[in-house]
This record gives structure tokens, C-alpha cells and sequence, in this order.
């Protein structure tokens, strides 16, 4: 990766993180949002050469879409699916036909990522009103288990195919996971170091990056 481009990168994350969240304005809060990913989606566009780059910017502009809507309250179910699909075109993007893995690990992977997200999905229906409880629910734990299925074939990969590569693909999946789980623990209890998303968009932005890069044919 250039040097140019981890600059460039850094500072349009800097940007939203320090500034574009807080903006008034809810353009300058889109564009600001949204500008770090299409950044990756352009690099990924002149640099990825091999067969998945189909796939790879296909899933970076569903999040870009899922950015977008995020943004407005009104619309945060269509960026829940918008991630959600995007969480189905990376575990695509990661799963390996090879059977050489540990299964009592792989269950144990899914086992805990699943259990986390049963118990977000059960905290947000409680908080939900009464009609809409099992809807909130419901919603929150398919995209968890779509979340989860990413984090699983990211962690297969990388015990199939240990490579440097394979490493940053699960370091990603592992981030993305992490800042979707604070995201949910920010919406459900009032914490200081919450405020302000930095944690959350920084892990968010670092694996986006770290997932563009697990792709095989980066130049």
C-alpha cells in the first residue's frame, strides 16, 4: 500500500471522526461519512486484479449505501439491510472450499459470536415498544447472524490458508464485529468513552481497510 493513499485514508477517518459526526449539516455529515470507503472503493478498483474484486466492490458500495442511510434515523433499516447484505458478500468474499479446519473450533467461533448477538438482539427488544418487540428483534438477529457467518468463513480462511493476507481478512472481520457490538452497547447504555462514535468508526474504517487488503491480487 502507498504511502500517499494510508495518508489520505487516515485523514478522511480523522475528518468524520473529529468533525463530520458532530457537523449540523446533514450533507457535509453524509459526505464526510461516506468518503473514507469510496476512497477504498476507487483504490480497490485500480488495485485488486484478481477474481474477487467483482465481489469486493460490490460489498464496499453496499456500505457506502448503508453509510448513506445510516445517517438519517428514518432510513437506519434500510442501512441495517444494506450491512446486511454486505456482511453476506464478505463471507462470500472470504469462504474457502477447503474442509481442513477444526470443526470443534469452528463451532465454538460461531457458538460465542451468535450468543453475543442473541443477547443484543434480546436487550433491543425489551427496549423496543411492545408491538414492535419481536420485529426489533427479529431484525437484530439475522443481521447478527449474517455478521457472525463473516467472522466465521474470515476465521476459517485464515486456519485453512495461514497467510498474511488471511490474517488482515479475520483482523477485519474481528473489527467490523467489535465496532457493530459497541454500536449496539451505545444505543442500549450511556457510556463516556462511547460518545462521539470515535472508538466505533475508527474500528469500523480500520476494518474496511483490512479487508480490502485480505483480497488476493493487491497491487
Amino acid at each position: 500500500m502507498e504511502v500517499w493513499f494510508a495518508i489520505l485514508y487516515s485523514s478522511l477517518c480523522f475528518l468524520y471522526v473529529r468533525w463530520g459526526y458532530f457537523s449540523a449539516t446533514k450533507p457535509l455529515k453524509l459526505l464526510s461519512k461516506c468518503l473514507p470507503v469510496v476512497l477504498l472503493w476507487v483504490w480497490a478498483w485500480y488495485r485488486v486484479t484478481s477474481t474477487e474484486r467483482s465481489l469486493l466492490l460490490v460489498a464496499l458500495g453496499v456500505s457506502i449505501l448503508g453509510d448513506a442511510l445510516l445517517v438519517t434515523p428514518r432510513a437506519a433499516p434500510g442501512g441495517i439491510l444494506a450491512f446486511a447484505v454486505a456482511q453476506l458478500l464478505y463471507a462470500s468474499l472470504f469462504w474457502t472450499s477447503a474442509a481442513e479446519v477444526s470443526v470443534l473450533l469452528a463451532l465454538i467461533t460461531a457458538g460465542v459470536v451468535l450468543l453475543i448477538g442473541l443477547v443484543i438482539a434480546s436487550r433491543f427488544g425489551k427496549k423496543a415498544p411492545e408491538r414492535r418487540r419481536s420485529w426489533v428483534s427479529n431484525v437484530i438477529l439475522c443481521y447478527f447472524f449474517l455478521l457472525s457467518t463473516m467472522l466465521w468463513t474470515a476465521t476459517v480462511r485464515c486456519l485453512v490458508r495461514p497467510h498474511y493476507s488471511s490474517v488482515a481478512g479475520v483482523t477485519g472481520a474481528l473489527l467490523f464485529y467489535a465496532s457493530d457490538v459497541l454500536i449496539a452497547a451505545s444505543a442500549l447504555y450511556s457510556s463516556p468513552w462511547l460518545e462521539g462514535r470515535t472508538l466505533i468508526m475508527t474500528l469500523y474504517y480500520t476494518a474496511q481497510l483490512l479487508i480490502v487488503m485480505s483480497v488476493e491480487g493487491v497491487s
